[in-house]
């Protein structure tokens, strides 16, 4: 039996598309010639299958995925968060909007927030900190820098 994903109520997603989307996340600069050569079915039917994808959420841009270290960014951090109840969502769209973040996860367990960052130095991470630390409701942080990044990939397909 073919596995289908909900697009909507009344549409679903099934192999070809989720075969696209795959091809997609490996390299979206191929052409949509190409992409039809690989996946064995005409340009017209990606180009409809990627804009119905497109238009129900399925992709919301596309991006590229560049080496941090060779830009500079050699700290990643790992920042745990205690807020106020209250203050926890100000404090989350604060985050997401600094350039140095690349993830707030609003979570369950001992703290309220993650945030992984990624900086140039120990005194831009510092800053970063203290300033956090700074905001009202903001309880308590605790910093972890990763030694050494083993996987970093947020492309689940």
């Amino acid at each position: 039996m073919m596995n289908v994903y909900p697009v909507c109520m009344e549409e679903y997603i099934d192999q070809l598309d989720i075969r696209i989307l795959e091809e997609l996340a490996t390299n979206s600069k191929r052409s949509y010639h190409k992409l039809a050569s690989n996946l064995h079915v005409s340009p017209t039917t990606i180009l409809k299958r990627i804009k119905a994808l497109e238009s129900a959420g399925y992709i919301k841009s596309y991006s590229i995925i560049t080496d941090h270290k060779m830009l500079g960014y050699d700290i990643t951090a790992i920042i745990e968060i205690s807020a106020d109840g209250s203050s926890i969502l100000k404090v989350e769209e604060y985050l997401s909007k600094q350039k140095s973040t690349c993830a707030v996860y609003d979570t369950t367990g001992i703290c309220d927030s993650i945030v992984i960052a990624k900086f140039k130095s120990i005194e831009e991470l510092d800053r970063f900190v203290k300033t956090l630390n700074n905001i009202e409701g903001v309880n308590k942080t605790n910093t972890h820098i990763a030694l050494n990044v083993v996987k970093e990939d947020f492309r689940i397909l």
